[in-house]
């Protein structure tokens, strides 16, 4: 029988399905698909979970004209990276957290507050599709071999984990690991390129013309004298406190990865295909932007809300403090009363102004006219010449101070006859800036 070549409906026999190679995504039926590990440790498999939420496990996936199936893995690989045995209930959403909170106060005798935000940590490393920027966890605060025993139980119950001596290009990027990182000595130069490579979508030179992506969350040890902000304001820190953390066997790791491991895929699967929401603007600490990142991953438990807020509190204080002292925003702090009273500035005066702010706050260097125009300039601010100099005209860049002190994050005052302000108090929702 001749094929019917104007309806490709008519053609399947012509058609044969494509393999495709996956380390987990959604189906285009909605259902997801996850590598797992079968008991007998043979080739890895695929977990399927519909949209009804019915979980089955099988070597091979079909959906539509497409086999899916989980990549063969290098025995080194294999043997390094914990892959879930199937997935397995765990309550609510509220009762995992708190068997992962109790895992770390006891096993690694954390204080609690610590011990939320590394339950916390943890699930945000399971759903990493809902956070634009990967998290990165910075530890600090007690001698490297106490650290190591602390990463050693992250390693079992984070995503894919995978403890390394040091952060490389070469690593399998392509299972969409959480990286943890021994290495005390990565320079800033390097901590820059690894910032700028961790958003999703990013894409870096790979091999043979090719391009990879290198994003993925990342606890990283980082040493006394390095700056708490080292990784960026997007970084989390837990700050160890100075007392000696229990020696944990491989037995009892080995047990704990077999007990979470499966629940915490069944908590991925669950988020991925909608049957849980990633995040509340309700939430109580949705005020932190680094808590908005962690979703879910918090319960709106009081109790859990409260160990946490002060963290939140001193962090976001922290990158307060550090974006004071940026010449940026003391120009932003220079010019935002004057903006609102009158229709232009000097740049001489600004500058003026801006050196008066930066050594209030301890700096000690004195920026000239001409730097601070630059400064203006790449804010966007555009500067006028007159016959006395340049000035700033606040007509003409009302929109854009306002922007920047959007995007800095700056407390300001709100002021009322202001559209700019009242637009800016529609988005925070409160009355400043």
């Amino acid at each position: 029988m001749e094929a019917d070549l104007d309806d490709p409906s008519k053609n399947t026999e012509l058609a044969a399905p494509q393999l495709r190679l996956t380390f987990g995504e959604r189906l285009p039926d909605g259902s997801i698909v996850d590598p797992v590990a079968p008991k007998d440790g043979a080739t890895l498999e695929l977990i399927h979970c519909t949209g009804s939420g019915k979980v089955r496990v099988a070597p091979l996936i079909e959906c539509g004209s497409v086999i899916y199936q989980a990549p063969d893995l290098h025995p080194s690989v294999r043997g390094a990276v914990i892959f879930p045995r199937g997935a397995a209930d765990y309550g609510t959403m509220a009762e995992l957290f708190a068997k992962i909170f109790s895992t770390y106060r006891e096993r690694a005798e954390l204080p609690e507050n610590l011990s939320a935000l590394a339950a916390s940590w943890t699930l945000a490393t399971w759903v990493t599709e809902f956070i634009v920027i990967p998290l990165t966890l910075c530890v600090s605060g007690a001698p490297t071999y106490q650290i190591h025993t602390l990463f050693r139980l992250f390693s079992k119950l984070c995503h894919r984990a995978l403890l390394v001596a040091e952060l490389s290009r070469h690593l399998p990027f392509s299972l969409r690991p959480t990286l943890i990182i021994e290495d005390p000595q990565i320079s800033a130069k390097s901590r820059t390129f690894w910032r700028a490579a961790n958003s999703l979508g990013t894409f870096v030179g790979g091999t043979g013309g090719t391009l990879c992506q290198l994003s993925c969350p990342k606890i990283v040890l980082v040493r006394p004298e390095d700056s708490p902000d080292c990784w960026g304001e997007e970084a989390l820190q837990l700050m160890l406190p100075q007392s000696e953390l229990p020696d944990l066997s491989n037995q009892t790791l080995t047990a704990i990865a077999d007990e979470f491991q499966p629940q915490l895929e069944m908590f991925r699967l669950r988020l991925l295909s909608g049957t849980h929401q990633f995040s509340s603007t309700s939430h109580p600490l949705a005020k932190f932007a680094l808590a908005r990142n962690l979703g879910v991953c918090v319960p709106e438990d009081p109790a859990v809300v409260a160990m946490l807020t002060p963290l939140f509190e001193s962090r976001q204080e922290g990158i307060l403090a550090q974006r004071s002292c940026d010449p940026r925003v003391a120009t932003l702090e220079a010019i935002w009363t004057p903006s609102h009273q009158q229709d232009q500035m000097s740049v001489a005066e600004i500058t003026k102004r801006v050196n008066a702010i930066l050594h209030s706050r301890g700096l000690n260097h004195e920026y000239s006219v001409k730097e601070i125009g630059w400064k203006l300039r790449n804010l966007g601010l555009s500067t006028s010449r007159t016959g006395k100099g340049k000035e700033l005209r606040f007509a003409e860049n009302h929109g854009e101070i306002h922007y920047y002190a959007r995007q800095f994050r700056m407390q300001l005052s709100f002021v009322k006859n202001c559209t700019d302000c009242q637009e800016t108090q529609a988005a925070e929702g409160k009355g400043v800036v």
